[in-house]
C-alpha cells in the first residue's frame, strides 16, 4: 500500500461517533478518495465516484481494500461495517451550541461474490468531509490502516501534527468516541480505551502522546495531552505528498470556484496556488458565498475598466479580509 499523507478536516477529526475499525477504515478511505476524485487522480481502492445531478455521489468500493492484511478474509464484517455506518450518525457542532446530525452513508448494495459495495453519500455528508474552514489534519494513510484499534486512529488523528497540549473533559471525550454511558470508572477507561490506544502508537507512529488526568473537587473531570513527536517513525514517503503539493486549491475551492476563476479571471492553477493564503482565507470567510463574490469583483472590475483583472481580483479580496479583520 502506498503511503500518502492524507488531509481531513478537523469537524470530522473532532465529531461524534462509535465505529469499529472496519468502519474506521471505510471512513479514512472515503477522506482519501474524496481527495484523489477533487485533484482527477486514479482512485486507490474505490473503484469509481459517480456524482448526480442533486451533487450526491455514489461510491464502488473493492471490499480487499478495508480488509487488514492478506490473511485477513472477513468480507461479512466488511458488509456489516457498512452496513452499520448506514445505520450510524455523525454529529458535528455548529459553534453556537446547536448541532447537525448526518448518516455518515446511504443506500448500501453489497454484492459479496463480486467483492464490491455500492452506497451514496449526500452533498451535505461530503461537504462536511471537505470543510476545513475550522483547520484539518494531515496524517500517513498507509500507517492508519495499519493501526488495530480505532481508538488508536482516532487518537493519532487528534495528534497529527499537534504541538500544543489538547486538554478535553472525560465525558467530551467520551461523546467523540462514540462511548457515552460506558466505563463509569474513570481508570477502566484509560486502561481500556487511552493506554491500549498509546501503546500502539509509541510502537510505531510519528505522533504519540503523554497524559495526565485533572481533578476537579475529589472527581477526576478532564485529561490533558501532551503530543510526541517519534521522528524514527515518519514516513519519508509520505513526507514526498505535501499539502500544496498534493491537492492544492482543490482542498478548498469548489470545482465551480476554480472553472469562474480560470473562464472569468484567466486564472491558472498555477496563480491560484501562489495566491493561496488569500484564497484560502476568502473561502474560510464567504464559504458557499465565494462564487457570489467572484462575480461581485469581476462586474466592478469591468465598471472600473480594470486592464489586470487577476491583480483587481486579489486586491479586492485582500481588501475584503483586511475589512473583516478591522
Amino acid at each position: 500500500m502506498v503511503n500518502k499523507n492524507v488531509i481531513q478536516s478537523y469537524l470530522l477529526t473532532v465529531a461524534r461517533y462509535d465505529a469499529n475499525i472496519y468502519a474506521k477504515r471505510i471512513l479514512l478511505h472515503i477522506v482519501k478518495a474524496n481527495q484523489d476524485y477533487l485533484q482527477g487522480e486514479k482512485l486507490s481502492g474505490v473503484i469509481n465516484i459517480d456524482e448526480d445531478l442533486f451533487k450526491d455521489r455514489e461510491y464502488s468500493f473493492d471490499i480487499k481494500s478495508i480488509l487488514g492484511d492478506e490473511e485477513d478474509n472477513n468480507y461479512r464484517r466488511v458488509i456489516k461495517a457498512f452496513h452499520s455506518l448506514q445505520d450510524r450518525f455523525i454529529e458535528f457542532g455548529d459553534g453556537e451550541g446547536g448541532s447537525v446530525r448526518l448518516s455518515f452513508i446511504e443506500r448500501v448494495y453489497a454484492k459479496p461474490r463480486s467483492g464490491i459495495v455500492k452506497f451514496r453519500m449526500s452533498e451535505l455528508m461530503y461537504k462536511a468531509f471537505a470543510d476545513y474552514s475550522k483547520g484539518f489534519r494531515k496524517y500517513e494513510f498507509g500507517l492508519t490502516m495499519s493501526f488495530n484499534s480505532v481508538y488508536s486512529i482516532r487518537f493519532y488523528e487528534l495528534m497529527s501534527g499537534q504541538k500544543n497540549p489538547l486538554t478535553y473533559t472525560i465525558d467530551d471525550l467520551k461523546n467523540m468516541f462514540g462511548l457515552e454511558g460506558k466505563y463509569k470508572l474513570t481508570a477502566d477507561f484509560v486502561r481500556r480505551v487511552i493506554e491500549p490506544a498509546q501503546a500502539e502508537l509509541n510502537e510505531k507512529s510519528p505522533y504519540t502522546f503523554s497524559f495526565k488526568l485533572n481533578k476537579k473537587g475529589r472527581s477526576y473531570h478532564s485529561i490533558t495531552f501532551t503530543p510526541i513527536f517519534q521522528p524514527q517513525y515518519a514516513s519519508e514517503e509520505a513526507e514526498k505528498h505535501e499539502l500544496s503539493k498534493r491537492i492544492g486549491s482543490s482542498a478548498y475551492l469548489t470545482r465551480e470556484e476554480r472553472t469562474y476563476l480560470n473562464e472569468h479571471f484567466q486564472m491558472s492553477p498555477k496563480q491560484i496556488k501562489n495566491n493561496h493564503d488569500t484564497f484560502f482565507n476568502a473561502k474560510k470567510k464567504r464559504g458557499d458565498f465565494l462564487l457570489n463574490f467572484f462575480d461581485k469583483i469581476r462586474t466592478n472590475a469591468y465598471k472600473n475598466n480594470a486592464s489586470n483583472k487577476i491583480g483587481y481580483l486579489i486586491s479586492a479580496l485582500k481588501k475584503d479580509l483586511e475589512n473583516d479583520l478591522g
